[in-house]
């Protein structure tokens, strides 16, 4: 009548031949999806366990509703169960765990027509922000679900979607920072520079000498400063000679260097970075933005900027600077902070940004809307900082370009006051 787990947590990246035995069986070969997590088998296999009126209620994480790993799985859902409930659990949920974002969740094989929605308060009881929402707008058109607290919330995010010209994928591209493969090398209790220098590691100059930038020197609209740490950024379409000092800097590891998937064939020259990318996006106009924060923070940046495989760079596919300026204040805004919370990927509170998410987010319909917004980024930049006050504009012009109502306005401002302070009354 009712299965109960706390199943394990496992990717598959670090445990593939555990995934391994489970698909090489036909039931596993059936269920199983690349980049999976081990507790997706015990769903299928609770749901195979229950009769029509049974229960399955699981605490698990809660990525699987987004995660491009989890697509099989939500269709599986969204095809074969009902979800009865679904807590978020927004305090550490296991203390071994601290960077884990959980959720406490029911299915059945019979619909009830609503999902309870609401959160797991400290001492674990379930009666905050209790609500209802319709089963049918638990999943988004792309396959997603969609957690919204409340139908007023749900209608907000989905007003994104239905008055939007597009996703962003449509008119930017988005491309990943660099691969070295071999950063720096560990010699006993010190790290010498292979690819990466730190400052004051290298005194010579080369043309393959680039600055090379952390993902915490990106804030919104602004990147902090120049970065002091360099790169080689050796391409496998550049050469180097024996006599070249980046050649035999590079030569005491080339042992370790050839051991990288794609140089094993010879196919690429040994001392290239492992993915160097276009180097176009690193030199041109685009937007900067780290994979992980605490809220969104877009720089945009003109000039190098060489930045690791944590860092993701967005271009215009035309080139045009003031689209892009206008993206900027658009990403930066409370209301897109508020679609990423809900509709995006998170850990925790801190917001996801990878390929996915940037590509899928939506543009705004307004015809106006580069113009307006790319205005006042200009302004901000002129002026070289970005105010309090610059912020609110920003917001208030995003807020225009969407047509939302006070209502809306509202819920944005107090859930960006909640997350700039967690302590204050929600």
């Amino acid at each position: 009548d009712i299965v109960i787990g706390n199943p394990p947590y496992l990717g598959e990246k670090n445990s593939k031949d555990v995934f391994t035995k489970i698909k090489e069986t036909e039931w596993g070969s059936r269920h199983y999806e690349g980049k999976m997590d081990l507790f997706y088998f015990f769903i299928y296999r609770g749901l195979e366990l229950i009769k029509q009126r049974g229960v399955l209620s699981f605490i698990t994480t809660r990525y699987f509703i987004t995660a491009d790993g989890a697509k099989q799985l939500r269709q599986f859902l969204h095809s074969n169960a009902h979800f009865l409930s679904f807590y978020t659990i927004p305090h550490k949920a296991f203390k071994s765990a601290q960077g884990q974002d959980n959720c406490l969740f029911s299915l059945t094989k019979e619909s009830s027509g609503c999902v309870e929605i609401g959160e797991v308060d400290k001492c674990y009881e379930l009666n905050v922000k209790l609500n209802q929402l319709s089963e049918k707008k638990l999943y988004t058109q792309k396959g997603n679900m969609l957690i919204a607290e409340s139908e007023i919330v749900y209608d907000m995010l989905h007003a994104f979607t239905i008055d939007s010209i597009g996703p962003l994928r449509d008119f930017f591209e988005v491309n990943q920072g660099i691969v070295s493969g071999y950063d720096r090398h560990k010699a006993g209790d010190t790290h010498e520079p292979v690819f990466v220098f730190n400052p004051g590691e290298c005194r010579k100059t080369s043309v393959f000498l680039k600055p090379f930038y952390k993902n915490s020197d990106i804030e919104p609209y602004f990147v902090k400063r120049t970065s002091e740490r360099q790169i080689l950024y050796v391409t496998h379409k550049d050469h180097l000679d024996q006599g070249d000092w980046e050649y035999r800097h590079l030569l005491p590891y080339r042992a370790k260097l050839t051991e990288r998937r794609e140089f094993r064939t010879g196919e690429r020259p040994w001392y290239a970075l492992h993915w160097s990318r276009n180097p176009e996006i690193f030199t041109g106009f685009k937007i900067v933005v780290p994979q992980r924060s605490r809220r969104g923070s877009f720089a945009f940046h003109e000039g190098p900027f060489y930045a690791s495989a944590d860092v993701y760079y967005i271009t215009d596919k035309t080139g045009d600077s003031k689209a892009l300026m206008a993206l900027m204040i658009y990403l930066n805004s409370a209301a897109l902070e508020y679609y990423l919370y809900h509709f995006g990927k998170r850990k925790g509170n801190d917001l996801e940004l990878y390929a996915t998410p940037l590509l899928d987010l939506p543009l705004p319909k307004d015809e106006g809307w580069i113009e307006l917004l790319s205005a006042h980024g200009e302004t901000i930049f002129k002026k070289g900082c970005c105010s309090a006050e610059d912020r609110d504009v920003a917001d208030a012009l995003v807020y225009k370009v969407l047509k939302w109502q006070d209502e809306a306005i509202n819920r944005v401002i107090q859930f960006s006051r909640n997350r700039q302070n967690p302590t204050s009354t929600k």
